[in-house]
């Protein structure tokens, strides 16, 4: 099935804002968004993290287990404070 380079940003953007924005406001935006952007990552929306972070892309389309910042995560890398650490069933 082709989908429309357009309908699949906007689906992108969708569940970014739907499932994984609320993740990153717990667990990230501390560090990673708003006025504090440490490695000059910014969390806090879409066009942001499309953006990645001063050492490049954070993100692998289509492909979660090549992304840095997945890996990062799953490898309980961060959130580096341990007092937000992601959950299981939020990284699924």
């Amino acid at each position: 099935m082709v989908v429309p380079c357009g309908l699949a940003k906007e689906s992108h953007a969708l569940r970014f804002e739907e499932q994984i924005k609320s993740i990153f406001l717990r667990h990230c935006v501390r560090c990673h968004g708003g006025q504090t952007q440490e490695a000059d990552l910014d969390l806090s929306n879409m066009p942001a993290l499309l953006r990645g972070s001063a050492d490049g892309d954070v993100l692998v389309a289509g492909q979660p287990d090549a992304s840095p910042l997945f890996s990062l995560i799953t490898a309980g890398e961060m959130p580096a404070d341990r007092e937000t650490e992601v959950t299981v069933a939020e990284v699924e």
